[in-house]
């Protein structure tokens, strides 16, 4: 999933599985092109013993007797795991250029992970956002992707994410980083 641990990991339960991994395993799977090149120059790994399937997301979510949602306009929806890697500090302090060209723009930031208090201060107009600051439940997140207008992801490192066939899936456009198998 993560050739190597994100920034804020814990380096410890990375190393601590990478011996046994390496020990018991006759074949990786990744996800994406970026990983493979990661695992094989990390580990010294063969290429012929890692194969490439890309990350996908839910088929649909349609038959699941949910409600639909209009899209609200100028609604931005930065998604899931609240950590350094996922660089939200750029997305607040962006805020207020994006606010100067679009005056009703709201922020939406759902998820939960480290201390938020840090992000919380970084916020210049508290009227453009909306924070869902927990574990947000999969009817929830079906409304999120359903009203919002384009969903952004300027994380500083990753490998790949669900955010982006979720995205997808709700005909979403995505504004993201060029990190990892993103653009693949």
């Amino acid at each position: 999933h993560d050739p190597k641990p994100h920034i804020g990991d814990k380096l410890i339960e990375a190393r601590f599985a990478e011996y046994p991994a390496r020990l018991f395993t006759d074949h990786y799977i990744v996800h994406g092109k970026k990983m493979k090149d990661d695992l094989q120059k990390l580990y010294s790994i063969n290429e012929s013993k890692i194969s490439v399937i890309p990350f996908g997301g839910p088929m649909s979510y349609k038959n699941l007797g949910m409600s639909t949602h209009p899209e609200i306009k100028n609604t931005v929806l930065f998604f899931g795991r609240i950590w350094k890697y996922k660089g939200l500090e750029y997305l607040i302090k962006a805020e207020p250029y994006i606010r100067k060209e679009i005056k009703d723009i709201k922020i939406v930031i759902a998820g939960r992970g480290e201390d938020f208090s840090k992000y919380q201060r970084l916020i210049k107009n508290k009227d453009s956002f909306i924070i869902k600051n927990y574990l947000v439940s999969e009817n929830e997140k079906m409304e999120l992707f359903q009203k919002a207008s384009v969903v952004v992801l300027p994380y500083l490192e990753a490998t790949q994410t669900g955010i982006i066939p979720h995205s997808y899936l709700f005909k979403k456009p995505v504004i993201a980083t060029n990190v990892g198998s993103f653009s693949e």
